[in-house]
């Protein structure tokens, strides 16, 4: 990935849905894009109708920084759901505090055999394999609580290099905290540091990274808002 790719405020995520009448309650996701420095994806599954004689639905859900767990952050976001089939399209805008998730249509308006869209019979081969084509066209307006301090610091694990800024690993760790600030460790005089422990698993401390750290900083022109 490019410095540049990710950094702009607007952005796309797609999926297309093939044989929709075989789509079920498993979840469907879309490639993670990167838009604004954070990743986007679209979930899309079958969901049972509110009451018992309630069709069931096609939700479509769009997710932001998803790993990153912590309810200190959140993202205002501008999306425009476009859905696309043979002879419909659907399309939907709202604006939403991320992370979010959002129902959109209608399952039956979709893949009844007797609406405009699909005049054939439910077992026909052109009914089997309908598809459908999902957009989310996003625009970022807002993240509060998440400026990205600059990464300054080099940490070596069993030989792996990994940049990260101790004030945010400390702040999230106990442990951390202790091997970055307290008199007796060596390391809080500098700026480099090592683990060598068998014990660690170098591809799990990476992803750990990721979650609490997620990217190398924050794109111009964007409203940060730390706390």
């Amino acid at each position: 990935m490019s410095e540049t790719e990710g950094t702009d405020l607007k952005g796309v995520v797609r999926l297309r849905i093939d044989k929709v009448a075989e789509l079920g309650a498993e979840a469907t996701f879309s490639p993670a894009e990167k838009i604004a420095k954070l990743p986007w994806r679209l979930e899309v599954l079958k969901t049972a109708g509110e009451g018992q004689h309630s069709p069931p639905t096609l939700a479509v859900y769009v997710w932001c920084n998803w790993l990153n767990k912590s309810n200190s952050w959140s993202c205002r976001a501008i999306v425009k759901f476009i859905i696309k089939s043979r002879e419909l399209d659907f399309v939907r805008n709202f604006e939403h505090n991320f992370c979010a998730k959002q129902p959109f249509v209608n399952w039956t308006r979709l893949l009844d055999p007797g609406s405009s869209s699909y005049s054939s019979s439910h077992d026909s081969k052109e009914y089997e394999d309908s598809s459908l084509e999902i957009e989310a066209q996003i625009c970022v307006k807002e993240i509060i609580g998440y400026g990205v301090p600059t990464k300054e610091d080099q940490m070596f694990v069993n030989g792996n290099i990994f940049v990260v800024n101790k004030f945010l690993l400390a702040a999230h760790s106990p442990y951390f905290r202790a091997f970055f600030f307290e008199d007796r460790f060596r390391e809080c005089q500098t700026q480099t540091f090592e683990i060598n422990d068998k014990e660690v698993d170098v591809d799990m401390f990476g992803i750990m990274l990721s979650c609490i750290y997620p990217d190398n900083g924050k794109p111009n022109g964007l409203v940060f808002v730390n706390f």
